[in-house]
């Protein structure tokens, strides 16, 4: 057996129990778990959200099963893992299909967990803000933070203090240019004003993360 084919099937190996590991995880994710959905999503290549996790967690998984038993099991000369990787791979692509129906439509409903049933997919969502915007509204409802941002007590000449508005949807990543008072005199009315573009829901207060 050569070193290749070793590399290969540990390689493959390697990421089909990544993989694996997501799809395990999944409850957590189902249930609205916060801290733990936000260290898992931050390990995806791409932009997840909680509502499409499910259907890209058996898209990933199979994809790299599939990965593993065609080319790692045929590699080290085990000739029963190429159709059953086949298999996989068909399977993967079907749900990379629904993966797009729960994203686009949010459906069916099946994969979606129950606290997102209600929300519109991304088809719905632009529709939605469309008319917003045609009757003179803001693009969206969601709420937007704002957040006023220094340098950590030990490095307070890090970097000039500046305001930010940012909206806390899950699956939306709108946020304001960063304003500092060398750019305006108000950087908080300055990010609000942006903000009101995008939503009429702003909190009144702000929020002071530090670094």
């Amino acid at each position: 057996m050569s070193w290749e084919a070793i590399l290969l099937a540990a390689v493959s190996g390697a990421a089909a129990a990544w993989s694996v590991r997501l799809v395990l995880l999944a409850p957590a994710v189902w249930r609205g778990d916060r801290a733990l959905r936000e260290s898992i999503l931050d390990t995806v290549p791409y932009r997840v959200s909680r509502r499409t996790y499910l259907p890209f967690a058996l898209t990933v998984s199979l994809f790299s099963i599939a990965l593993f038993l065609a080319f790692g099991g045929g590699a080290l000369g085990l000739d029963w893992t190429v159709p059953v990787g086949t298999l996989a791979l068909l399977l993967s692509a079907v749900a990379f299909v629904l993966q797009i129906l729960v994203a686009q439509f949010n459906r069916p409903r099946l994969l979606v967990p129950p606290s997102e049933r209600g929300r519109p997919g991304r088809f719905g969502q632009t529709r939605r803000r469309r008319k917003r915007r045609a009757s003179g509204r803001p693009a969206t409802d969601h709420e937007v933070e704002v957040h006023d941002v220094r340098p950590p007590p030990d490095k307070p000449d890090s970097y000039t203090p500046y305001f930010v508005a940012i909206c806390s949807d899950a699956e939306c990543d709108w946020m304001s240019d960063p304003v500092g008072y060398e750019r305006d005199p108000n950087p908080e009315a300055a990010v609000r004003r942006q903000a009101a573009e995008h939503s009429d829901r702003i909190a009144e207060g702000t929020r002071r993360p530090v670094g």
